[in-house]
């Protein structure tokens, strides 16, 4: 290894599967915690965690050295002044519709105009259907989270699911929903993007370096694969 941090501070959105805290089991867990848990192990190196909204996120890795933190992108450009470890996995935005309804038809991403899909307000995607003045298929159905997006689509509510899988799995095991009752039909390019490791700017370089090649070798386990898989990325 190249260089030993003291500690290495790692800043972290409140996603639940991503990254979350249980007060009461005093637990991390998320896809993000199960492989830092593994990144540092390799690293060698002494870890805090904080897990915060957003904005403070932002703030926190322009101050100061050794601030990792993690973030979903289109491309690793939209961090700048920041240096890019890696990608964790790929992070896919499908369509879904129930497996019985096959009446619904998708050649390409127009003829979501002929059907109803929820959205989060002011999320990417609510923005991007905007932008496409898609609003008559979404306009009845703009909700607070994706939890909700996803259990309005279960009983019904939306002709369609516009979702990650990984996040849709998520949800699905806590709340009893079967998933075998639908399909992915098509990935929405403009919107799918990437889970990203990032560290503050002025980190050292050779520590950056350390861990893109730690990451690096890391992806090529059965340990990391094993992860991937448990959170349902294949």
């Amino acid at each position: 290894m190249l260089v030993n941090a003291d500690t290495i501070n790692v800043h972290l959105n409140d996603e639940p599967f991503l990254s979350s805290y249980n007060n009461e089991s005093k637990v991390y867990s998320g896809i993000a915690i199960d492989i830092l848990n593994l990144l540092f192990k390799e690293t060698d190196d002494k870890f805090e965690i904080v897990i915060e909204p957003v904005a403070r996120i932002k703030q926190a890795h322009l101050q100061g050295k050794n601030k990792l933190f993690i973030s979903l992108i289109k491309n690793q450009t939209e961090f700048k002044n920041e240096y890019y470890i890696g990608s964790i996995s790929h992070f896919p935005i499908n369509i879904y519709k129930f497996k019985s309804k096959n009446d619904i038809k998708l050649t390409n991403i127009n003829n979501l105009r002929n059907y109803s899909f929820g959205v989060v307000r002011k999320g990417s995607r609510h923005n991007y259907f905007k932008s496409l003045n898609f609003v008559d298929s979404y306009k009845h159905h703009i909700v607070s989270s994706d939890k909700q997006n996803i259990l309005r689509f279960f009983i019904g509510r939306t002709d369609l699911l516009i979702e990650n899988p990984m996040v849709l799995k998520y949800f699905a095991k806590k709340e009893n929903i079967d998933l075998t009752l639908v399909e992915s039909l098509m990935t929405i390019d403009d919107l799918s993007g990437d889970i990203g490791i990032f560290f503050s700017e002025s980190t050292d370089f050779e520590l950056v370096e350390k861990y893109q090649q730690a990451l690096s070798n890391l992806k090529n386990t059965d340990r990391y694969k094993t992860i991937l898989k448990r959170y349902g990325i294949n």
